[in-house]
């Protein structure tokens, strides 16, 4: 599920000059540009805490596939309005749907795997979501040399996993969310965990995620003043 955070933003990488100037003239125009481009980044920052907790306490199978659903909608909103402001809500919302499926999914490779193939799956999944990035990148600017806003329309892709959801996985082993906490490893208590460092590379993570998505936007600015 790694693979839909770039799909929620490098995708419209390649035509967010092309969005700014479809709204030239709007009020806070770089402020809103930035949110469409990092919006659901942002959302999914200040939300991955709190969703974890509430995750947890859920059927990971079917708020998986809620994440899922509404990423696909409210990704693909965007596509038939013309308002820049509703655009920027629609993308705050897909940052929730985000969360849901991010820490979703994180869980539910809890739930199956353990030990050494747990932590091959997670090394996979961060692995191939660059390649996706990649990719998802090149076929927004493929696609929205016809029409800006044609790449939205990619976050429907969410769908071919959500169908691959509801047919392959089954419920997960949820008594496992009942055993004792005395159980756990003590490298994996509360008492190891210092917020601090957690806090301290997610501002720097978001930050950096700000200014490499709106790289594009400030290279056709530069060009338009020069």
């Amino acid at each position: 599920m790694a693979w839909l955070i770039p799909l929620a933003g490098a995708v419209l990488t390649p035509v967010l000059p092309e969005v700014a100037r479809h709204f030239a003239g709007a009020r806070r125009l770089d402020v809103m540009i930035g949110l469409v481009a990092t919006g659901p980044a942002l959302t999914a920052a200040l939300l991955c805490l709190p969703a974890g907790w509430v995750i947890d306490r859920v059927n990971h199978r079917r708020a998986l596939m809620a994440g899922l659903a509404g990423f696909a909608l409210f990704g693909a909103a965007p596509y038939w309005t013309d308002r820049l402001e509703l655009m920027v809500a629609l993308r705050l919302i897909l940052g929730v749907t985000l969360t849901v499926v991010m820490t979703t999914g994180m869980a539910m490779i809890a739930d199956y795997f353990d030990g050494l193939a747990r932590r091959r799956w997670l090394a996979m999944l961060g692995a191939t979501s660059n390649v996706v990035g990649v990719l998802v990148a090149v076929a927004g600017g493929l696609i929205g040399s016809h029409s800006w806003k044609a790449p939205f329309l990619l976050h429907l892709l969410a769908l071919l996993l959500l169908l691959a959801v509801a047919v392959v996985l089954r419920p997960t082993r949820l008594a496992q969310a009942s055993a004792p906490a005395a159980a756990a490893p003590a490298s994996l208590t509360s008492a190891s965990f210092d917020p601090r460092q957690l806090l301290s590379v997610c501002v720097l993570t978001l930050a950096a995620r700000q200014e490499t998505s709106r790289f594009p936007h400030h290279l056709a600015r530069t060009r338009t003043l020069g």
